[in-house]
């Protein structure tokens, strides 16, 4: 009955490494690979709160201090492919709309707003499809941490089924 829940368990982490690898480490190792660079032209950069209802807050201060600490970047940038012109606003690959965090949001501000141009990633497949280029080095790390985790999680439910087996465990 053991080895049944180990390899329950193997089959949970195969799926749950599936699911992150398509849906997140796939796409930017795509990105990275086989997106082409466009230089793309800034038409709109702001700051903006993200707010919700004031229904959802315990006073008036909760929602003016929440205001303040929960910004977002809005960028607008137009550029061009084969002649024809696209515009976008996507700033990361894999970013939840309306959730980021205040001072990465500034430190992009910055950067950005001393430019009038900046370089993006568009997919040769689907131009319409682009991001702000960034370094990708850290989901590189992500991939690998991800892959190790797996891994040593197989290795130890391999390892409980020999023992099992074996009559040690």
């Amino acid at each position: 009955m053991d080895i049944f829940f180990l390899l329950i368990g193997m089959a949970l982490l195969t799926i749950a490494y599936g699911y992150i690898y398509q849906t997140y480490l796939s796409l930017l190792i795509d990105i990275e690979n086989k997106w082409m660079v466009a230089t793309a032209i800034i038409k709109t950069l702001k700051i903006r709160p993200v707010t919700r209802s004031k229904l959802f807050y315990e006073s008036i201060e909760d929602y003016n201090s929440r205001v303040i600490d929960n910004t977002r970047l809005e960028l607008i940038y137009e550029y061009r492919v084969n002649g024809q012109q696209y515009r976008n606003g996507r700033i990361d690959p894999v970013q939840k709309d309306g959730e980021a965090l205040k001072s990465l949001n500034k430190a992009r501000f910055d950067l950005l707003s001393s430019q009038q141009t900046l370089d993006i990633l568009y997919n040769p497949n689907d131009p319409s499809q682009s991001y702000m280029k960034q370094d990708f080095s850290l989901y590189r790390h992500l991939r690998w941490m991800v892959t190790g985790a797996y891994s040593i999680g197989m290795l130890l439910c391999l390892g409980g089924i020999v023992l099992t087996i074996t009559g040690v465990f």
